[in-house]
């Protein structure tokens, strides 16, 4: 057994060199690459889980005897995932995924590289320069977040981790890209491997054992909207709002809700003024518990806040996991709430998958806590 998990420098494998490691978590590992034939530097993300594997002298990865079933329901999820984000069209703001293969035991996805830092990072920095985030500041990496969400939906994918760590600025252009789909699968597909972080997920995500519902639990859109809310609620509160499981718990046992409206919580800081009405109303209404009263799409979730999108993508073709989805999934010209198109970041961004990889277009304005 290799007593370092990760594949050493210099190592080939399917066209590429690896030159050094540049992330890792508990179900892979990210390297930095460059292309033999090209001298291209890529992101090559391999499937590398943890505590259901470990790496031989070859550099096999072999899985763990008790560990093998899961461990193969995630490379299979792995690499139909990875395909179908490559076959989404390249445009303007959009990563391209350059492919996905099998060696070693398992395997692995590249994928354009840019450097950048992930927006936990930076919201610790921004929150001890200036002693909370800005609305302005919000919104201006909240529209190309949910065009990057649309595009997933549109694909009948769930990304199910959207979280501050999976959002990293390009140091590039200093625009917002949402990243690592390790823990992605087609909407309402559930699998044993749960490969979300607790403390954002929804209760739809948590095993049916973990949580007492008479509700309906089923995943769509409107779980990546619950993970986005509780981002955006902690970025304005600096706390977290009780996990999923916990409040499900407490109204099963008859008790309350112990979710503290962003509105409320804002009103006892003396805050309330630094904050839309539309705004702390749209975080609420995604953190509520149970899926059906929450925005149905992610553009429905950026009318109530007053965020402009911009252009819906064209629909995607039906991919081998799913149908599309409807052609629409706008709110009606009625229901729209004005915009504030001061403080929006006016972008295509598309996409990122896995790892710290990114593509990204230009814009006109930079979100004033980028600064390196």
């Amino acid at each position: 057994m290799m007593t370092e998990p990760r594949l050493p420098s210099g190592t080939r494998i399917a066209g590429h060199v690896i030159v050094d490691q540049i992330g890792r978590g508990g179900f892979g590992i990210t390297y930095r690459a460059s292309v033999l034939e090209t001298g291209a530097i890529v992101a090559l993300k391999e499937y590398f889980p943890c505590d259901m594997a470990h790496r031989d002298a070859q550099g096999f990865v072999r899985p763990l005897p008790k560990a093998e079933r899961m461990y193969q329901e995630g490379l299979r999820a792995f690499i139909t995932e990875a395909n179908i984000l490559k076959a989404l069209p390249q445009q303007a703001g959009l990563v391209r995924v350059r492919g996905a293969f099998e060696k070693f035991g398992t395997a692995y996805c590249a994928m354009d590289f840019i450097e950048g830092e992930p927006l936990s990072r930076l919201v610790q920095a921004t929150i001890q320069r200036t002693g909370f985030i800005a609305e302005d500041l919000l919104r201006s990496f909240l529209a190309p977040i949910c065009l990057a969400l649309e595009t997933v939906h549109s694909t009948n994918l769930v990304h199910r981790d959207v979280k501050p760590a999976n959002i990293m600025i390009s140091r590039r252009d200093q625009q917002p890209i949402l990243i690592d789909f390790g823990a992605a699968r087609p909407s309402g597909q559930r699998g044993s491997l749960a490969m979300f972080t607790r403390c954002y997920a929804p209760v739809e995500l948590f095993p049916r054992a973990q949580v007492r519902s008479a509700q309906p639990l089923e995943e769509g859109p409107w779980s990546d909207i619950y993970s986005l809310s509780v981002m955006l609620y902690e970025m304005a509160t600096r706390q977290l709002p009780p996990s999923a499981p916990d409040r499900a718990a407490a109204v099963a046992a008859g008790g309350p809700d112990p979710y503290v409206p962003l509105t409320a919580l804002l009103a006892q800081r003396r805050l309330r003024g630094s904050y839309s009405p539309a705004f702390a109303s749209a975080v609420d209404a995604g953190c509520a518990l149970w899926p059906e009263a929450r925005p149905r799409t992610v553009r429905q979730f950026a009318y109530m806040a007053g965020v402009e999108m911009g252009a819906a993508p064209p629909p995607s073709r039906r991919t081998s996991t799913g149908a599309a989805p409807s052609p629409s999934s706008a709110v009606p010209r009625t229901q729209r709430r004005p915009v504030n198109r001061q403080s929006i970041a006016m972008v295509l961004l598309m996409l990122l998958i896995a790892g710290a990889a990114v593509a990204y277009g230009v814009v006109s304005r930079q979100p004033a806590w980028v600064a390196y």
